[in-house]
């Protein structure tokens, strides 16, 4: 249900069992009219007749597709490394890369040579 007032979306799970896990997945569409940069704050929230439990609060920011994209891809978690381990890992293969193909270059070069003499 929908409280529009308390600007709150509520789904009832059903009954727990002690130490059973139910998992509830949200995917988030974003209307075209909504200002860039606006701040949707998300907050999942347990509760039975003996305990509240909150979740860590998930803030989503509005950008546009195409800033949005970039930023998946060069960053924010998405094409470039985040740690140093992961940059080493990433200039080893760039080396390794390199050092194949001036190996194939010089030996299709060597391959050419012999043919033209």
């Amino acid at each position: 249900s929908y409280n529009s007032p308390q600007r709150e979306v509520v789904w009832y799970i059903g009954n727990l069992a002690p130490r059973e896990a139910r998992s509830v997945t949200l995917d988030v569409v974003i209307t075209d009219n909504a200002p860039l940069n606006t701040i949707i704050e998300n907050i999942a929230q347990v509760e039975s007749k003996h305990i509240t439990q909150s979740s860590n609060v998930v803030n989503i920011r509005v950008v546009d597709s195409i800033s949005g994209a970039a930023l998946a891809f060069f960053g924010g978690n998405g094409f470039l490394p985040s740690t140093l381990l992961e940059w080493l890992l990433l200039i080893i293969f760039i080396l390794v890369l390199v050092v194949l193909s001036r190996k194939l270059y010089g030996y299709f070069e060597e391959t050419k040579e012999k043919k033209t003499k």
